[in-house]
C-alpha cells in the first residue's frame, strides 16, 4: 500500500519571495548599509576633534583655588583638559547637572551670584550666620541675599557683584540652602560655581563648573574652547526674574525682566562640552521692551539651560 500525504497547496506554491517582497527587501538592507556608512563616516570624521586632549596653562594659583591642595599646588599653571566638543566630558556634564537638580529639590533656598574673578575657599562657608529675629523672607533677591552674606561672611565683600536682570559678569556662583537646625545659622546645601579663564597656553578658554559640599570639591566637568574655534565670551550666564508686584516701583531697564508672579527664578546657563565653540551659533534679535532681549545672545549656545526658584518656599 502506498502511502499519500495531503497536499499543501499554499505551501508549495509559496516557497520563495514574490517580486515586491523581493525589492522590499532590498530597499530595506540599502537603507540600513547607507545609514551605517554615514554613521561610520560621521565617528570617524570626528574622532580627530573628540579625543584630543592636551595640556592648558593658566594662571598661577587659578587651579588650586578652583579644585584645591589636594589636585593642584598652589604656584601649579597646567592642566590636562579635553578640546571641544567632547562628549566624555558632555556626560560628565548631564552627571554634575543631575547633581545640581537633586541638591535643588531639598533646598529652601537657591540664589545666583554673578563674580568677575575666581573665588578661593574663603568664599565657600559651610553655614552662613543669621540673626534668630532676622525674617528671612527678606532675601527675595541675589542683591539682598548678597548684601546678607558680605556683611555675615567679611571674606566674600568685593568677591560677587551686585546685579538685577541679566548679569554682565561672566562668572557665577550657586548658593543652595537646606533646613537648618540652628537658629543662628543658615544651612548651605551646595555651592556651585562656572569660571571662564583664558589660557596663556594655548591661547582659548578653559570652561569649568564645579560643586562644593563643606568647602570641598565633589563634582566638576571642564572642556578647553581653543581660540581658533572662535571663542567670544559667554554672557549672560544668569538671568534673575523678580517678582511682577514689584512692577509698582517705576525703575526703567530694572522692569523688564519683572514678570515671575510670586515666584522668583533665575535662568542659568553652563558651558556645553558637545558644542564645537562658545561663539552664537543662531542669533535672535528682540524689541527692547521684550523680556527676551535680555538674554537673546544665549540663543543656541548650549543645552545646559536650567531655570531655579530662587526661594522655594517663598
Amino acid at each position: 500500500m502506498e502511502l499519500r500525504f495531503p497536499r499543501i497547496d499554499g505551501w508549495r506554491r509559496r516557497r520563495a519571495f514574490t517580486l515586491v517582497e523581493f525589492l522590499l527587501a532590498l530597499a530595506i538592507g540599502a537603507g540600513v548599509i547607507a545609514a551605517a556608512a554615514i554613521a561610520y563616516g560621521t565617528i570617524t570624521k570626528s574622532m580627530g576633534r573628540t579625543a584630543s586632549y592636551d595640556k592648558v596653562k593658566l594662571t598661577a594659583g587659578v587651579l588650586n583655588a578652583f579644585y584645591g591642595d589636594g589636585e593642584f599646588a598652589a604656584g601649579a599653571t597646567e592642566v590636562g583638559a579635553y578640546y571641544a566638543p567632547s562628549y566624555g566630558r558632555a556626560a560628565m556634564a548631564n552627571v554634575v547637572r543631575d547633581k545640581l537638580y537633586d541638591d535643588v529639590s531639598g533646598a529652601t533656598a537657591v540664589f545666583c551670584l554673578s563674580r568677575a574673578g575666581q573665588t578661593t575657599s574663603s568664599q565657600r562657608p559651610s553655614s552662613i550666620p543669621i540673626n534668630p529675629t532676622y525674617d528671612a523672607r527678606r532675601l527675595d533677591s541675589p542683591n539682598a541675599f548678597l548684601t546678607h552674606l558680605e556683611t555675615a561672611v567679611p571674606a566674600t565683600a568685593s568677591i560677587f557683584s551686585a546685579y538685577r536682570g541679566a548679569a554682565t559678569a561672566q562668572n557665577l556662583s550657586i548658593f543652595i540652602l537646606e533646613p537648618s537646625h540652628d537658629v543662628t545659622a543658615l544651612a548651605v546645601r551646595a555651592i556651585y560655581e562656572v569660571d571662564f579663564v583664558a589660557a596663556t597656553e594655548p591661547p582659548g578658554i578653559y570652561a569649568t563648573v564645579r560643586r562644593y559640599q563643606g568647602g570641598g570639591c565633589s563634582d566638576f566637568y571642564d572642556v578647553f574652547y581653543p581660540t581658533s574655534e572662535g571663542t567670544v565670551e559667554f554672557r549672560p550666564v544668569v538671568a534673575s526674574f523678580e517678582r511682577a508686584a514689584r512692577l509698582a516701583t517705576n525703575e526703567g531697564v530694572n522692569d523688564l525682566l519683572k514678570v515671575a508672579g510670586n515666584r522668583p527664578f533665575s535662568m542659568v546657563w553652563w558651558p556645553d562640552p558637545a558644542a564645537d565653540t562658545l561663539k552664537v551659533e543662531s542669533s535672535m534679535t528682540f524689541d527692547s521692551t521684550e523680556p527676551r532681549s535680555a538674554y537673546e545672545a544665549m540663543t543656541g549656545r548650549t543645552s545646559f539651560f536650567m531655570v531655579l526658584p530662587l526661594f522655594p518656599a517663598l
